[in-house]
């Protein structure tokens, strides 16, 4: 009688655990999908969709121009990617730093000792005062900065904000000062009886008598004369004219 009722226990026991697992299966059977969204910016970066404990499978890196990524944020906080599907819906976003870049600031066809500075992507900036003081001579105003040595007009005007010239992390961008002739007679700028350049266009040219005296590298930076005549009223010739 005893080994009876001890063998009705036995049964009743594997029967518990059987229906057990039973339920245990069907509830995982039963069990609803979840996603898990990687968003860059406005952007799916990345989605998957399973069972939780599922695999997530390959996270690639984010990518966004300007910048390097910094990692995964949920609700403003650090989001560490699992191997396999959490156990509700989620969206998390990426989070980027943006690199910095060095900018150099040269005299050009002017004088002037080169500056520099450290620009960070999309923060806009403006030249150094100490490049504002560039220049090539009294005939001549810094008007702005170009990316070329030789060109042909200013890209940015002299105190213009400016970013973005280049999203490569460490990268170093010249830009070039760009100088405007002053408003000068003919293209003969002058002091008093002083001629200081030649700024115009012209390959032969007559200097105007009116001038007594040609100052030191006036026509130096004119790369288009080919012949200039001096008058008898010029007496004083200062160095390194041409």
């Amino acid at each position: 009688m005893k080994k009876l009722k001890r063998s009705s226990i036995i049964l009743a026991i594997i029967s518990l655990l059987a229906i057990s697992c039973a339920i245990a299966v069907f509830a995982g059977c039963d069990a609803k999908n979840v996603t898990l969204t990687f968003m860059n910016d406005d952007s799916v970066h990345y989605r998957v969709t399973g069972k939780p404990g599922d695999d997530v499978g390959d996270l690639s890196v984010p990518a966004k121009t300007g910048y390097e990524f910094s990692g995964w944020t949920l609700d403003g906080n650090e989001y560490v990617p699992p191997a396999t599907l959490p156990e509700k819906t989620t969206t998390v976003y990426a989070e980027f730093t943006p690199v910095t870049y060095t900018v150099k600031f040269n005299a050009g066809k002017g004088m002037g000792v080169e500056r520099e500075i450290t620009a960070t992507y999309d923060e806009a900036f403006t030249a150094p005062d100490a490049a504002k003081t560039f220049s090539i001579n009294e005939a001549y105003e810094l008007t702005g900065w170009a990316s070329t040595y030789d060109a042909a007009a200013a890209e940015y005007l002299l105190d213009e904000p400016i970013k973005n010239l280049t999203a490569q992390k460490g990268g170093v961008v010249t830009l070039y000062a760009y100088y405007t002739p002053k408003p000068a007679k003919d293209g003969f700028y002058g002091i008093g009886d002083t001629l200081i350049a030649y700024t115009g266009d012209d390959t032969v040219v007559a200097v105007p008598e009116e001038f007594t005296t040609i100052a030191e590298g006036a026509f130096a930076d004119n790369m288009k004369l080919k012949e200039v005549v001096i008058p008898e009223s010029v007496t004083v010739l200062g160095d390194e004219v041409f």
